[in-house]
C-alpha cells in the first residue's frame, strides 16, 4: 500500500471504531458514539440522521485513496449505510445499529478493497 493509501485506512479504521465500539462495553458487545447518537428521543430520527452523516463522512474518507473508490466498492460501503440506517423503527433499529456497525464493516471493505489493490499493482 502507499503511504497515503495507508493513512486513510488508519483514518477510516480509527473512526469506524470510535463510531462504533469506543465507549463501553454492555454484555460483551461494544457500543460507541454511533449507537448512543442514534438513539436521540428528541425527535422522531434526529439520532438516525446524524448517525448516517457520520457514516457518510467515514464513506468520504474511503473516496481519499489514490486512484479513487470504485463505484462498486461505494455502492457496498452505501448498502452498509443504509442497513445501519434502519434505525427508524424504533428499539429494533437500534439493536441493529449496536450489532451492525457499518463503519467497520466499511472500513473492512475498504482494507479489503487496498489490499487487492496492492497485489494487482505488484504484479
Amino acid at each position: 500500500l502507499s503511504d497515503h493509501d495507508t493513512k486513510v485506512l488508519n483514518k477510516v479504521q480509527r473512526r469506524a471504531y470510535q463510531l462504533d465500539m469506543s465507549l463501553f462495553n454492555c454484555c460483551g458487545i461494544r457500543v460507541g458514539w454511533s449507537s448512543v447518537i442514534a438513539i436521540i428521543p428528541e425527535s422522531f430520527s434526529v439520532g438516525d440522521v446524524l448517525d448516517a452523516f457520520m457514516a457518510l463522512m467515514v464513506l468520504r474518507t474511503c473516496r481519499e485513496v489514490q486512484g479513487g473508490l470504485p463505484k462498486s466498492v461505494q455502492a457496498k460501503m452505501v448498502f452498509n449505510i443504509i442497513m445501519d440506517f434502519g434505525g427508524l423503527v424504533p428499539l429494533i433499529g437500534d439493536i441493529v445499529d449496536v450489532l451492525f456497525r457499518a463503519n467497520t464493516r466499511n472500513a473492512m471493505v475498504l482494507k479489503d478493497y487496498l489490499h487487492e489493490k496492492a497485489k494487482k499493482e505488484a504484479r
